[in-house]
């Protein structure tokens, strides 16, 4: 999972129970950043879905990854005290992610159409999903993403 994402260009910031927050982007400026976040996902997906295989073979309960994908300005640095430092990103994209990845069913990815735009027409092969009502009264219009 994680060398799938850092092989695409990602940062992992977080890492959690459950949990995982990575960009594409920054702090070093991606040109294809959409395109990276994009094959990150997917390929982290597929590596998630080959351990839930050797997991249920083995009768354990397998793992299955649910992603969110978004883009947009986000700020990014040092956050905290000096008794608690974190590095981290906060903004609105980081928190529509976040919403996605939890509307998200096991094994899916979802984009938001936000970074659909920014992709080269035919790179994704996507089918319309629910949109996501956002806090505002607004929706953004997401994307499953096929294979």
């Amino acid at each position: 999972l994680l060398d799938a994402l850092r092989q695409s260009g990602a940062v992992v910031l977080r890492l959690g129970t459950g949990s995982l927050q990575a960009v594409w982007g920054a702090p070093e400026n991606l040109p294809d950043a959409e395109q990276r976040a994009l094959r990150g996902a997917r390929e982290a997906r597929d590596a998630i879905d080959a351990e839930a295989r050797r997991q249920q073979l083995a009768g354990q309960p397998g793992l299955r990854l649910r992603a969110g994908l978004t883009a947009g300005r986000v700020a990014l640095g040092n956050i905290g005290s000096a008794e608690r430092l974190a590095y981290a990103a906060v903004g609105q994209p980081v928190e529509i992610a976040r919403q996605i990845a939890r509307e998200a069913q096991a094994g899916e990815v979802i984009v938001a159409e936000q970074l659909l735009r920014l992709l080269p027409a035919g790179s994704a092969d996507t089918a319309p999903y629910l949109p996501l009502a956002l806090e505002d009264g607004s929706e953004v219009a997401l994307f499953r993403v096929l294979g």
